[in-house]
């Protein structure tokens, strides 16, 4: 699952299955924005793998991965 968050509110939750890949629309009216100029959005997932530590990985890679953002944007209708 991954949890999408404008300054620290929830605005959306997703399910991604391994391997999946979809497009996803989220809704978030204006007003969630703020009046600041930047806002910060936080793409949390709840759970995360280290390749180099599954069983049968002959990979070295010692990140802490999630999922794969591919674009993020905010489009006004």
């Amino acid at each position: 699952h991954l949890t999408i968050r404008i300054s620290g509110a929830d605005v959306g939750r997703v399910t991604v299955a391994p391997g999946d890949r979809a497009v996803t629309r989220i809704p978030v009216a204006a007003t969630r924005l703020g009046p600041d100029p930047k806002v910060v959005v936080t793409i949390a997932v709840d759970r995360t793998f280290v390749p180099a530590s599954l069983p049968g990985a002959a990979s070295g890679d010692t990140r802490e991965l999630g999922v794969r953002v591919y674009d993020a944007y905010f489009d006004a209708p």
